[in-house]
């Protein structure tokens, strides 16, 4: 049997996904255009597919296991590309679901701060794990934690922009996690 970690996906909690697509079903119409970014398992993707979802593009810097495990079926477009270089129009809502701790500070900063002054979305929804400290894992070196210190008190002084929406203890693994979103008004 062909195990996720086998290519280097890693792992997603379950916690907080109710809460966010929830958030996300009452602020996004069904045929909104949504960009799933650092997409791992394609779990975001198979939740609102579930829901109706029409167009839901993919970008991932890891491409091992894309195609092995069918994960570009829930997604319109895959993009293999460090978002950081990743250049788009817009789209309606952007999800960073367990990726802005891969980024450094001042990347991740840079990166929200330039989508929301460039017009580029008018939602997003960032989940990220409060202090989980995380290697590079299953041979991909992209899954370490370059933002390891993450607390809700960093949350407010460093993405003051970002309004929490949901917070709790992760029921697969040890730690917290917390939901975050922001829409343009």
């Amino acid at each position: 049997m062909i195990e996720f970690n086998d290519y280097g996906r890693g792992f997603s909690t379950a916690t907080g996904k109710p809460e966010a697509v929830s958030w996300i079903t009452s602020h996004i119409p069904r045929n909104g255009e949504i960009l799933d970014v650092g997409f791992g398992c394609a779990i975001y993707a198979r939740l609102l597919r579930k829901q109706g979802y029409e167009y839901i593009d993919g970008v991932d810097v890891y491409e091992s296991g894309i195609k092995e495990l069918k994960l570009d079926k829930y997604y319109n477009n895959v993009f293999i590309s460090d978002i950081l270089d990743f250049d788009f129009d817009y789209y309606d809502l952007i999800i960073l679901g367990d990726v802005l701790e891969h980024l450094t500070l001042e990347d991740a900063q840079e990166l929200l701060k330039g989508w929301i002054h460039r017009h580029k979305t008018s939602h997003l929804i960032v989940s990220v794990p409060f202090q989980l400290k995380q290697h590079g894992t299953y041979e991909n070196p992209h899954e370490e934690h370059l933002q390891p210190e993450i607390t809700p008190d960093y949350m407010k002084h460093h993405y003051p922009y970002l309004k929490l929406l949901y917070s709790a203890e992760m029921a697969d693994v040890p730690g917290k996690i917390a939901i975050y979103t922001w829409q343009r008004i």
